[in-house]
């Protein structure tokens, strides 16, 4: 009995609250981008909450694939978390030697949001609908460009 008395200050100890240190949120985008903005919003939350910092660390490259790498590596301790962006799943199909595997080294927490896609063509067109830009790309297709010019902002 004596011994297990003595145990207990040692379990008590083992089982301490999370997080009792930093967290590091790593965003696969640049400084200012969408994604490290909400990072930043997120990582301000959870820190009020948990009473430990929560810094942001921008890793872009590869498609997120940088960022997904060095979170893959990180301890799993959940200090080291991941914002992990649309092209996380996509990655996977489009480039086979990735230095992950993200079903094996990751595991999912929560979805922050939902992504949308929007077309949207000039008004010079003339097109009213996706039928309508199909029938024109079909007659015309010299007159359509598929390359983007601009990349559209997305709201938070």
């Amino acid at each position: 009995m004596g011994i297990a008395l003595a145990a207990l200050p040692g379990l008590a100890q083992a089982q301490q609250e999370f997080p009792t240190k930093p967290i590091r949120l790593v965003v696969a985008y640049t400084p200012g981008s969408q994604p490290d903005t909400l990072a930043r919003m997120i990582g301000h939350k959870m820190s009020e909450s948990w009473g430990q910092p929560v810094v942001v660390e921008n890793r872009p490259g590869a498609g997120s694939a940088l960022g997904a790498a060095q979170v893959a590596k990180a301890a799993p301790d959940g200090y080291t978390l991941l914002l992990a962006p649309a092209a996380f799943v996509t990655n996977a199909a489009l480039q086979p030697n990735l230095p992950y595997d993200p079903i094996k080294d990751f595991a999912g927490i929560t979805q922050l949001g939902f992504p949308a896609a929007v077309l949207i063509v000039a008004p010079a067109l003339d097109v009213k609908s996706v039928k309508d830009l199909i029938a024109l790309a079909q007659a015309k297709p010299a007159r359509l460009s598929l390359v983007p010019r601009a990349q559209a902002v997305q709201p938070i």
